[in-house]
């Protein structure tokens, strides 16, 4: 059944609007039937978001980002609400199958807005205010504007290392007005956390891995601690690389490598400067991985499948 996008939204709307949890001193749903209400909303409620998520992505304007906070914010008070709901069942006996779904459930929030009236939508608009200004954001190069998809492109084929220092703080320009939007987005989110019965959002969070916060916090360090060799091995041939390219002035031998050197506007991956970081080859040849894997009988579907069983 096909519906005109207005009156989809509209008519979602209002029938998510009016629908409300039990209160805390209300008898107790079974909990299979709670769980299986709470599928049947996110199933419906998150086409309606994913909707509207896409109208707001392609068409950025005063209207998508109204239906997007809107959505936002009821998404936020829904999600709080079966939150809440679904705790007051911790000390219900439960198979370990339906125990996983309730806990899913109190921490589907990606970032939980407090149990008071008009919290949802101020964490909402204030969440939609940064992604607007960042997904239109343009920084002037000379004489032209340059969008932010523009921008990363560039950042990963500029070799002049002023030029990409420009593009790198021009950016960071464009974005330094979230600064405030940001810290009232983490009090704001931390308070719903601690409602929820959280730390803060950090904790909801880690708790998401299926172990107690304190105990992911250590074994995220105990990783690190394997990998930092690999990993300061691995930057030091880097820095020694753009130090062979840009000189002693731009890449000090002996000092941490600039960011915007490492082609990616949040230096978050130094794949674009992969020509620049290449060994001698003759002397350490690099292994075709594709025809590795051809041998070993992997089919695209049996990559994806693998990296399915991994995850």
């Amino acid at each position: 059944m096909k519906y005109p996008g207005l009156i989809l939204i509209t008519t979602l709307i209002m029938s998510c609007s009016t629908q409300q949890e039990q209160s805390d001193d209300s008898p107790l749903e079974d909990p299979a039937a709670f769980v299986t209400r709470a599928e049947r909303h996110y199933e419906e409620f998150g086409e309606y978001r994913s909707r509207v998520s896409w109208l707001r992505a392609t068409y950025i304007n005063f209207d998508s980002n109204w239906l997007f906070t809107r959505v936002n914010a009821e998404d936020t008070a829904h999600k709080v609400e079966f939150a809440k709901a679904a705790a007051r069942y911790n000390k219900v006996e439960v198979s370990p199958e339906l125990r996983r779904k309730l806990e899913r459930i109190k921490l589907g929030l990606n970032l939980a807005a407090a149990d008071e009236p008009g919290a949802a939508t101020r964490l909402a608009e204030t969440n939609s205010r940064m992604a607007t200004l960042y997904s239109t954001g343009t920084v002037q190069l000379g004489d032209k504007t340059v969008s932010r998809n523009d921008l990363e492109t560039l950042m990963g084929t500029v070799r002049d290392p002023r030029q990409l220092a420009q593009m790198w703080h021009k950016w960071r320009e464009v974005t330094q007005p979230m600064a405030a939007d940001y810290a009232n987005m983490v009090s704001l989110a931390n308070q719903g956390a601690r409602e929820l019965g959280y730390a803060d959002t950090g904790e909801m969070w880690r708790l998401r891995y299926e172990m107690p916060a304190d105990e992911f916090s250590a074994e995220m360090m105990r990783l690190w601690a394997q990998v930092s060799p690999l990993y300061k091995a691995l930057h030091c041939h880097v820095r020694a690389k753009l130090n062979q390219a840009y000189g002693d002035d731009v890449v000090p031998p002996d000092s941490p490598i600039r960011a915007d050197l490492l082609g990616n506007m949040w230096a978050q991956s130094w794949s674009n400067i992969y020509d620049l970081l290449l060994v001698d080859t003759a002397q350490s040849p690099v292994p075709d991985l594709s025809q590795r894997l051809v041998c070993r009988g992997y089919t695209p579907e049996k990559m994806v499948r693998a990296g399915v069983d991994f995850f």
